[in-house]
């Protein structure tokens, strides 16, 4: 069964450095500032590497990006259907989003490259199948468990790992192997991937959201000294 897809403003918990700009949050819209490879330059007063804006450009089909201050607005990665909610996995560096129209999630580098399709579903129990060397594994729903299924290749019996128990088991909308198969995203209510459950240690991090809308040049403002920056363990 498909749930239809929405979108929200609603924060995300922060894992890297953001900046702060107190613009007020603008309802359907997510961005993300993060550092990408650059010169050294000072935003409000604060030393920072290149920092650029990203947000989903839902009706142009695209992940734009800017200055803070709404400057060089452009296109970061083209070609994308319906994209929203626009997040950043810190721990890859890379850019998550959901397409709408394709009901898939995908990534990108926050420093530039192609666009991914990651293995997603958003079908009831949000089963993704992939390969595992010489087996397969099915990643999923099961009752309030988001589980881990190997496949014995011998037998063909299944063996069942728990990797997370949910609270609220209804409200996840989806799932998303990431690029490098390390871990789970996550779906909130509106299918935005906004939690990443490391396989490996079962820890759930928030990726990296700024509720606010997308910077506007003549009327953005930089943000002060003292509310630059925010760091988050």
């Amino acid at each position: 069964m498909r749930r239809r897809f929405g979108r929200s403003a609603a924060a995300g918990c922060c894992a890297a450095v953001l900046v702060v700009t107190g613009v007020a949050a603008q309802e359907g819209q997510r961005s993300v500032v993060v550092t990408v490879n650059g010169p050294q330059q000072r935003i409000g007063g604060v030393p920072s590497r290149a920092v650029k804006r990203y947000w989903a450009d839902y009706g142009a089909n695209a992940i734009r990006r800017s200055n803070l201050d709404g400057s060089l607005a452009e296109v970061a990665i083209p070609d994308v259907n319906g994209p929203y909610g626009v997040g950043f996995d810190p721990t890859l560096r890379q850019l998550v989003w959901t397409s709408a129209g394709d009901e898939v999630v995908q990534a990108a580098p926050a420093e530039g490259g192609a666009a991914v399709t990651l293995p997603s579903s958003f079908e009831e129990g949000y089963a993704i199948l992939v390969d595992e060397g010489d087996h397969k594994v099915v990643y999923g729903l099961q009752d309030d468990h988001i589980v881990k299924v190997t496949e014995d290749p011998t037998t063909g019996a299944g063996s069942v790992e728990v990797l997370l128990t949910l609270s609220l088991p209804e409200s996840l909308h989806g799932l998303a192997l990431s690029p490098d198969g390390s871990a789970l995203y996550l779906g909130d209510d509106n299918g935005q991937m906004s939690r990443r459950l490391n396989l490996s240690t079962h820890a759930v991090e928030s990726l990296v959201f700024e509720a606010s809308a997308p910077p506007v040049a003549s009327s953005l403002p930089l943000p002060s000294a003292a509310s630059a920056t925010e760091k988050v363990r």
